[in-house]
């Protein structure tokens, strides 16, 4: 993968996360759905990497990343829950309400998954 910048992310994924970070307080569902987005295409490339078609579907991607061993248990259920939150703010903006914390939130979780994405 790429170097990583002052996050330890890629600079392309550190880019976007910055600008998720921008919109949190103004816009926190498109912040949300903009990590999500990003969480959803490193999970893509790193089944890519493995020789894993990538599927269009971040949840495909990931249950083939853990029935070929590439992940464990508990990072799968990391993946989930940030896959099951950005699909409130991708599939229903607004509905539920999504505040500023939420986003907050969302984004530590994202980078945390992003950054162990790029260690496998």
């Amino acid at each position: 993968m790429a170097e990583t910048g002052e996050t330890g992310l890629d600079p392309t994924s550190e880019e976007v996360m910055e600008a998720a970070g921008a919109l949190v307080e103004a816009l926190p569902a498109l912040a949300i759905a903009l990590a999500r987005s990003e969480v959803g295409n490193a999970v893509a490339a790193v089944a890519a990497e493995y020789g894993i078609h990538p599927k269009d579907r971040m949840i495909t991607n990931v249950r083939l990343l853990k029935e070929k061993g590439y992940i464990d248990p508990g990072f799968k259920s990391q993946l989930e829950e940030v896959r099951i939150l950005g699909n409130k703010a991708f599939y229903a903006p607004g509905a539920p309400l999504l505040t500023a914390a939420d986003a907050k939130k969302y984004l530590y979780l994202s980078e945390r998954v992003l950054r162990s994405l790029k260690e496998l």
